[in-house]
């Protein structure tokens, strides 16, 4: 499901993805 998220985000902004990344990573810390 993340994943899809994140490929949606990149089709969608690539500046964006950069912020999802930094969120999914905050979490899994």
């Amino acid at each position: 499901m993340l994943a899809v998220i994140v490929i949606f985000s990149t089709f969608s902004s690539p500046t964006f993805v950069l912020y999802t990344y930094s969120m999914i990573l905050f979490s899994a810390t």
